[in-house]
């Protein structure tokens, strides 16, 4: 079974022959192989479950900065209806103003107006 095994992982692995081991200790080179094998796989499945803890706090690092931002669009966005708001009423200001201003121009014409008449009538 020792020379089939060597003989299977010898292809698998593409190893160089190793006759001087086959004869006497080949029961040892597959298992230097095997628990070789294995620690390699061990190194691999922990090297995975470090890049996935890492790939998580990048991934909580991202939401945390994502809420961030959130929360500052929300008061951005509160400004600016706020903004809007005071635009608004200081257009309606600025117009009832003109108004104004119109309505006491035409008085000044209809008071030089009745100034004149009267001045006439003298």
């Amino acid at each position: 079974m020792c020379n089939k095994t060597l003989h299977t992982l010898r292809v698998a692995f593409k190893l160089a022959p190793t006759s001087h081991l086959v004869q006497g200790g080949s029961s040892v080179s597959v298992m230097v192989l095997s628990w070789v094998l294995i620690g390699v796989s061990i190194l691999l499945v922990v090297l995975a479950g470090i890049a996935l803890c890492w790939q998580v706090l990048r991934h909580r690092e991202v939401l945390t900065a994502l809420q961030g931002c959130q929360a500052q669009v929300k008061e951005m966005q509160a400004r600016i209806y706020q903004q809007q708001d005071e635009m608004r009423e200081l257009t309606a200001g600025l117009r009832a103003e003109k108004a104004h201003v119109e309505q006491l121009q035409r008085q000044v014409k209809l008071a030089h107006g009745l100034r004149a008449q009267v001045q006439s009538g003298l």
